[in-house]
């Protein structure tokens, strides 16, 4: 049972996570892309409305609009950015979509990011893209420990149990940043080392899926 006061704490975390988000205007691209792709993956498993991935993607228009880069210039997460705006292009923003539009709409957000991301088009495909996208964008350093726990430790409730743990550890992870704020510190940094880990354990198992 976790400690009296979960609420106020989880609620402390995400406003203290948010704010940190506001204090870097410049990563306002790289914050937009990397949720937008990460729901793309959890939208597989109907973990949200469709509207919501649709908002994320109408911020990394809007701040695309302002000249806004990704404060880096790695490989992947440039190809996170194109992928979002071959989507913008593919599905436009209509104020009262019909529910033909949502359901199309839907089948193109869950199937071109892993298709194009990962090459991938296997039953385990829309999780690992949340959790390799995730670990790229805080290998980049564009996101905060806290952010990437809550989107990886989502996937661990549609898939507690993945080839690499990794899920399963976040959702761990993330209660106990929320539960425990003096070792936060600690906790950030085996979060960023278990995405690191990760990383080059997907690359290595996909490398030989591959051959």
């Amino acid at each position: 049972m976790r400690p009296p006061g979960v609420v106020e704490r989880v609620r402390a975390a995400q406003q203290a996570d948010r704010d940190w988000y506001a204090a870097r205007p410049h990563l306002a691209l790289a914050h937009g892309t990397r949720r937008f792709i990460s729901l793309t993956g959890l939208l597989w498993f109907h973990d949200h409305p469709v509207q919501r991935t649709l908002e994320v993607l109408s911020e990394v228009v809007a701040a695309r609009a302002t000249g806004a880069d990704l404060a880096t210039q790695a490989e992947q997460p440039q190809r996170c950015l194109s992928v979002a705006l071959m989507l913008a292009d593919r599905v436009g923003f209509p104020r009262e979509p019909s529910s033909g539009y949502v359901d199309e709409t839907q089948e193109l957000l869950v199937t071109l990011p892993p298709r194009v991301l990962l090459s991938r088009e296997d039953a385990d495909t829309h999780a690992d893209l949340t959790l390799v996208n995730e670990a790229w964008w805080r290998a980049e350093g564009t996101s905060t420990p806290y952010s990437a726990a809550c989107m990886v430790g989502a996937v661990g409730y549609w898939r507690p149990e993945d080839r690499w743990g990794l899920a399963g550890h976040m959702k761990e992870l993330r209660t106990r940043f929320e539960d425990e704020p003096g070792e936060r510190p600690s906790i950030e940094q085996e979060i960023t080392d278990s995405l690191e880990r990760f990383l080059v354990d997907y690359e290595v198992w996909w490398a030989e899926v591959d051959s």
